[in-house]
């Protein structure tokens, strides 16, 4: 009972992997595509509850792991270091921190602008979002219930050689992008910090020169302050570009920036910058998607194959031989690799047991023989 249970967790466990590799994938496809907010929004939920489930699955696996072979076992030989990286992580640095902007301004904007400070300060998740490719490590778990070759040595090598992989060209990948990608966004986001530091001055002059109701009164028509969305002075609203229902139905959680100098507050809109910044990461890690995507099936049906041939099916072969009298089949020896270890191997196999054990094995058949009709004439001359 308890076995049946084990196996319909990892069935689901399985199940899941698949779904959140599609969902990385659409996440990612969603941006480049441009598509509305509503399946954005979707999209982020959905990333947010899979890594909600994985790190659970990895925190349920720790825990149990010390009434078996200990934790330390689980976390380097029972990939419990994969499990790791595409969860926690994840959940802390990327999908949590948008899930809670997300859920403060679920109400609205307007509502949810007091919210937007806490974005300021975690403006750097935008360029750590693209540790969502970590997310592919989970494809390798996939491959602990997928039976694809007889042999239980194949399977093992072919998946420690994906493990290897394809953890290492991920986390090759990511190192690489937040260490270059990020110059490139930080260039991206300083033209409109450039652009809002100019407008906060001119705001703040303006005021003190004693001219700012008028600049307020006519902001609409000045094209230098096309990203101010709200200008609040001691909680009160001066301006505001868009009415409540455009800024809930058109501007995600991430979609404005808050600035506060004095007692003048202003809320920019950061839709380019966002787009730009979204349109690099998620064209890499599409990118990424297919490479990674493109090792594992080559490694499974290239590699894994040539594997059989050269290592397991010889093995597989001398073991009955050594195990079973009547099996006298001999190792096939590829003339590309006969000068292989175990091909070597094979060949005193072929050339010295095999003939040895034939020769063995008629010699008994010939003493059977003989007891027999030594019996029978010893018998017949009794009669």
């Amino acid at each position: 009972m308890e076995k049946n249970k084990i196996n319909i967790f990892e069935a689901i466990v399985t199940a899941v992997i698949g779904l959140v590799v599609i969902q990385t994938f659409l996440e990612d496809f969603a941006v480049v595509m441009n598509w509305d907010l509503t399946a954005a929004r979707i999209l982020m939920i959905t990333g947010f509850c899979f890594d909600l489930f994985f790190t659970i699955e990895f925190l349920v696996r720790l825990y149990n792991s010390r009434f078996e072979k200990g934790a330390l076992f689980y976390l380097i030989h029972g990939q419990g270091w994969v499990d790791f990286f595409a969860s926690i992580p994840l959940l802390i640095l990327v999908s949590g921190p948008v899930m809670i902007s997300f859920i403060s301004s679920e109400t609205g904007m307007m509502n949810g602008l007091s919210f937007a400070g806490f974005l300021s300060m975690l403006k750097l998740i935008k360029t750590i979002r693209i540790a969502r490719i970590l997310r592919l490590l989970r494809v390798i778990k996939i491959f602990k219930s997928i039976k694809y070759a007889d042999s239980s040595m194949a399977q093992r090598h072919v998946r420690k050689i994906i493990t290897i992989g394809v953890s290492c060209l991920v986390i090759s990948l990511l190192v690489f992008t937040l260490i270059f990608e990020s110059s490139v966004l930080s260039k991206t986001s300083g033209l409109y910090d450039v652009q809002k530091s100019k407008i906060e001055s001119s705001l703040e002059k303006s005021e003190k020169e004693g001219n700012f109701d008028k600049i307020i009164s006519g902001l609409s028509r000045f094209d230098a302050f096309h990203s101010i969305l709200i200008i609040k002075r001691n909680g009160r609203t001066l301006y505001t570009r868009y009415s409540k229902e455009i800024y809930d139905s058109e501007f995600s959680q991430d979609d404005y920036e808050y600035r506060k100098k004095g007692d003048l507050e202003i809320f920019f809109e950061i839709k380019e910058e966002n787009k730009a910044i979204g349109r690099i990461q998620s064209g890499d890690s599409l990118i990424f998607f297919f490479i990674v995507l493109v090792l594992i099936l080559s490694l499974l049906f290239l590699y894994s194959p040539h594997f059989a041939l050269t290592i397991s099916d010889p093995v597989y072969v001398m073991k009955r031989g050594l195990e079973e009298k009547s099996y006298n089949l001999e190792v096939k020896i590829p003339e590309l690799y006969k000068d292989d270890d175990i091909f070597k191997l094979a060949a005193l196999y072929n050339e010295g047991y095999l003939p040895l054990k034939d020769r063995n094995l008629s010699s008994e058949e010939h003493s059977v023989l003989d007891v027999g009709l030594a019996d029978l004439k010893t018998l017949i001359d009794e009669t």
